[in-house]
């Protein structure tokens, strides 16, 4: 699995080519976003889920709610 995060301060915004770049990622099969300081926790909880199910399809994590598009 690949997984690109964008981090940001809390007040950050990601640039163009940030968003681009995640959805290209997110198109070929990874996982990624922008993560900002209030969302850490479901970033944690990301990575436990990775790694419980290691070796298995990640592609609906979003749809499952693990995670979202404000992580």
């Amino acid at each position: 699995i690949f997984l690109g995060i964008e981090v940001k301060a809390a007040t950050g915004k990601p640039s163009e080519l940030q968003l681009y770049t995640i959805n290209e990622i997110r198109q070929a099969g990874g996982i990624a976003f922008v993560l900002y300081p209030k969302d850490f926790e479901k970033f944690k909880t990301l990575v436990r889920t990775i790694k419980r199910y290691q070796n298995k399809d990640y592609s609906n994590l979003w749809e499952l709610g693990v995670i979202n598009e404000t992580i």
